[in-house]
């Protein structure tokens, strides 16, 4: 594996396609979107609907980062600077959502690399803290998170429905040094 990390090229077909991928899959869908009832269905997304997104909102966009093995994508993650869905409004904050789409890679330390890239980007912009949420079921992201050193400051009741029943979003912090 050669695993490299770099910004999102927003004309980049295979990159928009292989996010679009991940939205989609029936996987990974209820690890990464909250769903708000049982009701809801999935929001399948196309490639167009995705570059019209990152156009609209290119301060968004510009946060987008794709994880590859050689050229091929197989995970993102976003960067947000102070957002607005903090649910401790602290600024020089960094809002992580991460995401390995290609379950092949899933426990190969891929995660890990991703999140010290993403730790540093952080620093960077002057970031101090990052948060993140996870959802209350995700039991292993919220073990890798407590090894990269994040600790849960709070919940969100009821944030989202899956297998059944209505989930917590647990906030997680770290402060960088």
């Amino acid at each position: 594996m050669k695993i490299k990390i770099e910004k999102l090229d927003i004309k980049n077909n295979l990159q928009l396609k292989s996010i679009v991928k991940w939205d989609n899959d029936t996987d990974l869908y209820h690890l990464i979107t909250p769903v708000k009832s049982k009701d809801s269905s999935v929001e399948v997304k196309t490639v167009e609907q995705l570059t019209e997104m990152y156009e609209q909102s290119p301060e968004y966009a510009k946060g987008i980062y794709i994880i590859l093995d050689e050229d091929r994508p197989i995970g993102s993650f976003s960067l947000q600077f102070n957002p607005g869905h903090l649910l401790k409004n602290i600024p020089n904050t960094s809002w992580l959502g991460l995401t390995i789409g290609e379950k092949e890679y899933w426990g190969k330390g891929i995660a890990n690399k991703a999140i010290k890239y993403f730790e540093e980007e952080s620093r960077c912009l002057g970031a101090n803290r990052i948060e993140l949420g996870v959802f209350e079921f995700n039991e292993r992201a919220q073990k890798f998170y407590q090894k990269q050193g994040y600790r849960e400051i709070g919940r969100i009741p009821n944030f989202t429905y899956w297998n059944g029943k209505l989930w917590d979003d647990i906030r997680m912090e770290k402060y960088l040094e």
